[in-house]
């Protein structure tokens, strides 16, 4: 992605203090000086501002290059110079996405300008690392640094290369069924004693999803892989793997460590008693929540705090059943609800104690690879009264937030195709033999394509499960079981905030939210390896 053949220096310098930087004078070269040894910088408190270096704190993921080289200086805390041959200083550099190579090898030698021993590496950008079948859009893409104007511009053609796309969805499904199937041939593991004669043959089969002939065509070569353009451009390397620690990283550690102990009653003894721990704890709960951690609670929270009401989007009373429904979403989540074809809704029994459950509606989202939650609710009962009620004032919202109404594809030709979720059995209690269960018409039209007045291409399009929302469920269970309902809605808050944090970072640049691949052949080719296990 990076213009060729241009340079990017990494000086990593020792026995250099922070504040030594403001008072440095460095020597002014020319600007047609091609010398990376002595760029031109400029020193301004902790922060070198200059047209051809910069002093950072660790490397960056994508550096700026220039055709007369760009110096980047990156300090490192020790004193002693052999550390910066270590294999922990090399490791760094691993950091950068693009692909490099580097010229020469790395030096320990003194610099001058900066009064310490430094660590020189030379290093050429070669590209980026990028799916085979990228658009040429994307692949003649030349430029020498990053920013947001780079980024909206990558978006902008990766959007318009998925609205040129003509493959129906059961023809990609065909055409990453038969790639993960042969290239389980080409590792070698398709077969338990693989030989040079085994090749891929096909047979009778009817996988749901799957536009059977095209895939049969592909298999017997009467077809040719009508591959569209690709928009992804893959990481260089995986980003590091430590961000689990820092999530995790209570503030209680922290405070011990200061005082030099693993646990408080290290640091006095009286903190071995807890029970004055839990006084005090119950102490600054009763102030936080005067009005308690349930119901109350939430309603004092909600008409009392602003940004409370940025997610806890309203408090409802069902009519009938003196019902209640708490609906929570953020804005982004809305919007995203408001965009999709369909998504799955399911009912968590083990979120909160007391009284109510947690209603999640969640979507699998193809092209990232991962579940996102859309909306959440808590209601305190089960019937078609609550259940009505609660898509009216999710819809409500919807249409207040994006300023458009939900729309069924078949009223009006737009919108939402399903809405996939489980049945009740409270809802019909005289449906309970198996048999007979299956055979009402609106579980049939959910169980079997033929039934169903959905168009079969949005019939294999739509999940068959609600698999989706058992893993928002799943996600949601971090947090705790059988929460307060006050805290249950906290915790949701931070794992929706995070879903979309994730979600905006791979559509604005690119970055996922995990190591592994999640495309659709690789889980395939996954789910191949599994089942011969």
């Amino acid at each position: 992605m990076a213009d060729h053949n241009e340079d990017t220096s990494w000086l990593a310098t020792s026995e250099l203090r922070i504040e030594d930087l403001v008072d440095l004078d460095l020597y002014d070269h020319s600007e047609s000086s091609r010398e990376i040894q002595a760029p031109h910088i400029r020193a301004y408190d902790e922060l070198m501002l200059e047209r051809r270096a910069t002093r950072v704190g660790a490397h960056e993921e994508y550096p700026r290059t220039d055709s007369d080289g760009y110096a980047y200086i990156v300090y490192l805390d020790t004193s002693d110079p052999e550390k910066l041959r270590t294999k922990e200083v090399h490791d760094r550099m691993r950091d950068i996405q693009y692909c490099k190579k580097v010229v020469g090898t790395s030096q320990v030698v003194y610099s001058s300008y900066l009064n310490c021993q430094t660590l020189r590496t030379d290093l050429r950008c070669t590209g980026a690392k990028v799916c085979q079948y990228l658009g040429s859009q994307l692949r003649d893409f030349q430029h020498s640094h990053v920013n947001e104007e780079l980024w909206d511009s990558i978006q902008e053609t990766r959007a318009s290369i998925e609205d040129a796309r003509t493959l129906t969805h059961s023809q990609r499904q065909a055409i990453a069924l038969v790639d993960a199937a042969k290239k389980r041939f080409a590792q070698r593991k398709a077969c338990r004693s693989h030989t040079q004669t085994c090749h891929l043959v096909f047979r009778e089969g009817r996988p749901e999803g799957v536009d059977f002939e095209y895939m049969r065509q592909l298999c017997t070569n009467t077809a040719e892989f009508a591959y569209e353009d690709c928009a992804v451009v893959e990481q260089q390397v995986s980003r590091k793997t430590t961000c689990g620690l820092f999530l995790r990283s209570p503030e209680l550690r922290d405070f011990c460590k200061s005082y030099r102990g693993e646990t408080l009653s290290q640091i006095h003894a009286s903190f071995a008693n807890y029970d004055r721990i839990r006084a005090l704890i119950l102490k600054q709960r009763i102030l936080a929540y005067p009005e308690g951690r349930d119901l109350k609670g939430v309603y004092w929270k909600y008409t009392n705090d602003p940004e409370w009401r940025e997610y806890t989007r309203g408090i409802y009373n069902v009519p009938y059943n003196d019902g209640v429904i708490i609906l929570c979403a953020l804005d982004s989540q809305i919007k995203l609800l408001a965009s999709v074809k369909s998504f799955e809704v399911d009912m968590s029994y083990k979120r909160t104690k007391g009284e109510f459950n947690e209603v999640i509606f969640a979507m699998f989202h193809e092209k990232h690879g991962k579940v996102i939650t859309l909306a959440r609710a808590f209601v305190n009962r089960q019937d078609k009264y609550t259940y009505k009620k609660l898509f009216e004032v999710l819809f409500e919202r919807v249409e207040t937030v994006t300023g458009f109404p939900i729309r069924f594809y078949y009223l009006y030709g737009e919108g939402l195709r399903a809405i996939v979720m489980d049945m009740d059995q409270e809802l019909e209690p005289r449906f309970f033999d198996w048999a007979e269960h299956k055979a009402h018409e609106v579980i049939a039209a959910g169980l079997c394509k033929a039934c169903s007045l959905i168009r079969p291409e949005f019939w294999d399009e739509v999940q068959n499960s609600t698999n989706a929302v058992e893993q928002s469920h799943n996600k949601s269970y971090s947090m705790g079981k059988y929460e307060t309902l006050l805290g249950a809605i906290q915790g949701s808050r931070i794992l929706d905030q995070r879903d979309m944090d994730q979600y905006t970072a791979r559509e604005r640049h690119d970055l996922r939210h995990g190591y592994r691949s999640a495309d659709i052949r690789s889980r395939y080719a996954n789910h191949m390896t599994n089942e011969r296990k």
